[in-house]
């Protein structure tokens, strides 16, 4: 299991990083992907598929609720633009 805690465009500025919220979800949405690749097969009883990798999004820390809908459906862009249609994303709204 990998849980991701994406920051918010504000936190993102002070890092210096210069993006929006919907880009840094498609971002992340498209590296999701090559971590579930990467993490098959790796130990004799780890995951032999990517769908048995799990990825937890915690949005519940610093993504405004406000802002929910719009982060999922870019990080799920960027996903399925990387070719993935599988399982093993969830996503923490509280």
């Amino acid at each position: 299991m990998d849980i991701k805690t994406p920051q918010n465009e504000k936190i993102m500025g002070m890092q210096g990083q210069k993006m929006t919220l919907e880009k840094a979800a498609y971002k992340m949405g498209r590296k999701v992907v090559g971590q579930k690749y990467r993490f098959c097969d790796k130990h004799p009883n780890g995951p032999t598929e990517p769908g048995e990798v799990l990825h937890v999004i915690d949005l519940s820390s610093y993504i405004p609720v406000n802002s929910h809908s719009l982060y999922k459906s870019s990080f799920m862009k960027g996903v399925r633009d990387e070719g993935y249609y599988g399982k093993g994303i969830e996503f923490l709204t509280d």
